[in-house]
């Protein structure tokens, strides 16, 4: 079995619910129907990718929500419209379903980079006044500090249902041709989306389209993997301006990242490119061959025997989720360093200095010393 087997495909975790909150997976840009209004909430991705085949494989688990929504405003037109998301790539992905068995994956990550609990025994002296010592002297603990067929210039490359999901893996030549292929199948072309992907369509990438079946059972769907081809992993940071939160209403984005070493995240491509100052490291260690099993099952099937030793397993928060306007990119260090967040639990062993005794003690020594002096 070829050492790639064990990066399959690129993974989304899809879950779409149409009502109040939905929990979607997988969208970089959401293209709803008319009357429809969803923002994007918190995320988790996964990006694994393989430096000898350059494919990406990713997950995610998203979230979207309808702003200023409750029983009072609700209306039909909107509770059943269509949602779908615009998924860019630079080379054309293939798109199947996953196991059943990756409904865990984000919990299982999760678990595997809590952070490391240290105990630790302190000695504290405390004066105390030993004649009110039995009305409550106590130790004390201190707390931890604590998601084909031509249309005008659009080409279909692929039309397909899985998991629940009507996906059109689209080839466009032109911004207009884009949206105007939306336009017919039922979408809203806000000027935000527009404007989003006319940068992709100069690029020559790939636009994937997802929307709920005609016929698809919400309630029943799977997670869907996508894989393509590229130099380097890349995860589509950059959302349409009407995305965008402003400061206090921003959501977490926590993104895992399997690769050659510990990864390191650039806005922007090549000599434009900056760091990616918003993200905080929370874990950055190497992954055995059973650990990477067992956190990427079903999600990537993979043969045990192939995962190359310097893979690396890197968590990333991003508070400031949606705010970008440039994608992001990573490279890997394969010499790291490994990272762990440590939480340090202290406990006091309290020792007692009885100052009145002492005092008193003092006071004997000085009546001794005076009366010594008069003999």
């Amino acid at each position: 079995m070829k050492r790639s087997r064990w990066f399959l495909t690129l993974c989304l975790l899809i879950s779409m619910p149409l009502r109040c909150t939905p929990n979607l997976s997988h969208a970089c840009c959401p293209a709803y129907a008319a009357l429809a209004r969803f923002q994007i909430a918190d995320q988790k991705i996964l990006i694994a990718w393989d430096p000898k085949t350059k494919i990406e494989h990713f997950v995610r688990e998203a979230g979207f929500k309808q702003p200023n929504r409750d029983a009072q405003t609700s209306d039909p037109k909107t509770d059943n419209a269509d949602f779908g998301f615009l998924v860019p790539s630079p080379s054309q992905p293939s798109i199947e379903a996953t196991d059943d068995s990756a409904h865990d994956l984000f919990d299982r990550l999760n678990a595997h980079i809590r952070p490391r609990v240290e105990y630790v025994t302190k000695t504290r002296w405390q004066p105390i006044i030993a004649l009110l010592a039995p009305f409550g002297l106590s130790s004390k603990i201190a707390a931890p500090n604590s998601t084909a067929r031509p249309t005008n210039s659009v080409t279909v490359l692929e039309s397909k249902t899985v998991a629940g999901l009507d996906v059109a893996v689209l080839k466009a030549n032109d911004a207009t041709a884009l949206t105007d292929w939306l336009q017919e199948n039922g979408y809203e072309v806000r000027p935000a989306l527009r404007e989003w992907v006319e940068p992709y369509i100069a690029k020559e990438w790939i636009i994937t389209a997802f929307k709920i079946a005609s016929q698809g059972e919400v309630t029943q769907a799977q997670s869907v993997r996508i894989s393509f081809a590229t130099d380097r992993p890349v995860f589509p940071y950059r959302v349409p301006s009407d995305q965008l939160a402003p400061e206090g209403q921003r959501n977490l984005l926590r993104a895992f990242l399997v690769g050659p070493g510990l990864a390191i995240g650039k806005l922007g491509e090549e000599d434009a490119s900056k760091p990616w100052t918003a993200a905080q490291l929370k874990f950055a260690q190497p992954l055995s061959a059973p650990e990477f099993g067992g956190l990427l099952a079903g999600a990537i099937p993979f043969d045990a025997s192939q995962v190359p030793q310097n893979t690396w397993l890197t968590a990333m928060d991003d508070p400031t989720w949606p705010s970008g306007t440039e994608d992001l990119w990573f490279d890997y260090h394969p010499e790291g360093p490994a990272y762990q967040e440590v939480r340090t639990v202290v406990t006091h062993n309290d020792r007692f200095i009885p100052i009145d005794l002492l005092m008193l003690g003092g006071i004997g020594l000085f009546v001794i010393w005076r009366r010594s002096r008069k003999s």
